[in-house]
């Protein structure tokens, strides 16, 4: 599944075991869901794309170098946002 639904079910969790507080009838409150969900799937989004580099996906980090596993990092958390 993508990161927006991951973190969508993650906050919707988090709803409903009354960890988070949200009244749906308030558009206040639904403007601060919505944008913790795309936020949390930003986090996710990146977090994922760290795993996968440093896991060695795309080769050894060693012999990737820094600069190259920083840039493949931030080219999977672009893709991931266009998705």
């Amino acid at each position: 599944p993508s990161s927006i639904v991951t973190s969508g079910l993650i906050i919707q969790l988090l709803v409903g075991s009354k960890l988070i507080n949200v009244d749906q009838s308030k558009r206040r409150d639904r403007a601060l869901y919505q944008g913790a969900q795309k936020l949390f799937g930003m986090l996710v989004t990146l977090g994922q794309a760290v795993v996968y580099v440093v896991s060695g996906m795309y080769g050894d980090v060693n012999t990737l170098g820094a600069g190259n596993a920083i840039l493949i990092i931030v080219q999977l958390f672009v893709a991931g946002m266009v998705v």
